[in-house]
């Protein structure tokens, strides 16, 4: 079996439904709860983050990789929390990859935007 380093990162992977509201038909967007597993937190090194300037707005962007046992439900798109601590929501934007080839583990790339300005 291949080994992934410590799972010592609580995650909460949450996947977007939308519904069509009964009285006004308008679409609904809610994120709900998929799972919650432990991964193993890999920080793409500083170098790569990047700073964009919008105007007065200063968007900074952090990509992190997480490694965990494998879940045919998880899709690019969702979001997943980091839990314990000041709770973090990030964007799945890559994978999820296969890691043993045995559908034993995964890994996604996260993106977390926050603005400063």
């Amino acid at each position: 079996m291949a080994h992934i380093g410590p799972l010592n990162t609580r995650l909460r992977i949450m996947k977007l439904v939308v519904s069509q509201d009964a009285t006004y038909g308008t679409q609904t967007e809610t994120w709900v709860p998929l799972c919650e597993c432990w991964a193993n937190r890999l920080d793409v090194m500083p170098s790569r983050d990047e700073s964009l300037l919008g105007g007065a707005l200063e968007v900074s962007s952090t990509k992190i990789r997480f490694r965990f046992r494998w879940r045919d439900a998880v899709e690019s798109g969702m979001r997943v929390i980091l839990l314990g601590g000041i709770e973090r929501t990030m964007e799945i934007i890559g994978g999820p990859s296969e890691i043993s080839g045995r559908k034993a583990f995964m890994e996604i790339l996260c993106e977390d935007v926050t603005s400063d300005g």
